[in-house]
């Protein structure tokens, strides 16, 4: 059986941020409705922090904190962040592959809803379960915070269910 482990990580996090408070002064919630959704604080990305950009930097600390895997040795490189691209036509492991100087790598964007970095280590480990030619992954990924880093209009929508089987929660 084969073995298979994650040997590091690396998160990037915008460093501007902004509290419940800030928040409810903006929207249609109160701050305890924005405290009962779990939200303490946001993070408030800048125009530079783009999806990609930021899994670069995420990608860049964990090689950093690894000590047994340089760029040069990575096998496969899968980009598992949003669609959200900074150019029209982009892909995002292709690019990331360059930044990180993971030259040697395949690369590919694995791009679900919500669940691309679970996926991604799925499909991570099947390959190197799968084959004996892949050993060292990246799978960098980032969320396209600046297209929800401010609050809409006086209305703001969610990723909740409104509705169950056609009828309005009540």
């Amino acid at each position: 059986m084969t073995s298979v482990g994650i040997v590091s990580y690396g998160l990037y996090l915008p460093a501007a941020v902004e509290s419940a408070e800030a928040l409810a002064g903006r929207s249609v919630l109160s701050i305890e409705q924005w405290h009962a959704l779990g939200v303490r604080q946001k993070c408030r990305p800048s125009r530079e922090d783009q999806p990609v950009v930021m899994a670069a930097r995420a990608a860049e600390q964990a090689f950093a904190a690894a000590d047994s895997v340089t760029p040069p040795e990575v096998d496969v490189l899968i980009y598992t962040g949003e669609e959200y691209k900074d150019y029209i036509a982009q892909t995002a492991s292709i690019r990331l592959q360059e930044e990180l100087g993971c030259g040697n790598a395949y690369a590919f964007d694995l791009v679900g809803q919500g669940v691309t970095t679970i996926v991604g280590l799925r499909v991570a480990h099947d390959m190197i379960c799968g084959t004996r030619r892949f050993g060292r992954f990246c799978w960098p990924a980032a969320p396209a915070m600046s297209t929800w880093s401010t609050t809409p209009g006086p209305r703001p929508a969610f990723s909740f269910p409104t509705r169950r089987r056609g009828r309005p929660w009540s």
